[in-house]
């Protein structure tokens, strides 16, 4: 089951890197909050160090909605969800994705060791 309430739509960048979204996407969590994702928001979907992107690709695959609702949390001051809490809805996602249980478990991990340093604080 989805909770997604929109399509995803979004063009790649000139840098080979980036994407932008390209309407507002709505995102349910468990808890029944909605997370709006803005047009116009720039994700790279994943950021994967070059060494593990023979194993997980950053912009393809089944993670690929979790890391984009991942990144507006992360990345936006005004999202009023603590770092954990948006580890947790990463998670949530790529369960409802069905996303393997080992790319799951490693990305899910690798966010909870690195990912502190492109969390924008805020007061939650």
């Amino acid at each position: 089951m989805t909770r997604f309430l929109d399509e995803i739509i979004v063009r790649p960048m000139p840098n080979g890197k980036d994407w932008e979204v390209q309407n507002e996407i709505k995102y349910a969590t468990a808890t029944s909050k909605v997370i709006y994702v803005a047009a116009g928001f720039i994700t790279d979907f994943a950021s994967i160090p070059k060494l593990f992107r023979v194993m997980f690709s950053p912009a393809t695959g089944k993670h690929r909605r979790a890391a984009l609702v991942h990144d507006w949390i992360y990345r936006t001051d005004d999202c009023k969800y603590t770092r954990k809490e948006a580890d947790m809805i990463f998670l949530e996602i790529m369960e409802l994705d069905d996303v393997g249980w080992f790319t799951k478990t490693m990305l899910y991990r690798a966010v909870r060791m690195g990912g502190g340093f492109s969390y924008v604080e805020r007061t939650v």
